[in-house]
């Protein structure tokens, strides 16, 4: 069994927006990502495909009793993905559906933690590519 983590962070400048994070299996071994979100992006958007992008990236690696630990410092995210909010916007709930797709049969949970304790991804998500 293997417990894995995810990191993620999105951010947004100059109308551009860009992700990162990084993801941990059972050994110290960190994997990292980051991109460019393609089209018009907010900084909501960003946040949202820096986890997409990290789901795409873990979910097919996962086998049956691992479980994931997704950890971010958008609250937004994190309480629209545990449904501890309403998502109001069609553009924000088709993202979030997206998650909800790839999580279906994991086990997961979902963290927030402030943003000095996801300084990595949001490093990453700042990094112009």
């Amino acid at each position: 069994m293997v417990n894995y983590e995810l990191y993620f962070d999105g951010s947004y400048r100059n109308g551009i927006g860009y992700y990162g994070g990084w993801i941990r299996g059972n050994s110290p071994i960190k994997n990292t990502y980051q991109g460019i979100v393609p089209g018009m992006a907010t900084n909501n958007v960003a946040e949202y495909y820096g986890l997409i992008k990290g789901l795409e990236i873990v979910i097919p690696i996962m086998n049956k009793g691992d479980t994931l630990k997704i950890f971010g410092d958008s609250q937004l995210v994190i309480c629209q993905l545990t449904e501890r909010w309403r998502c109001n916007f069609p553009h924000l709930q088709t993202l979030r559906d997206q998650c909800i797709s790839l999580l279906n049969g994991k086990v997961w949970r979902a963290i927030w933690i402030p943003r000095k304790q996801n300084k990595q991804a949001d490093v990453l998500s700042r990094i112009e590519n």
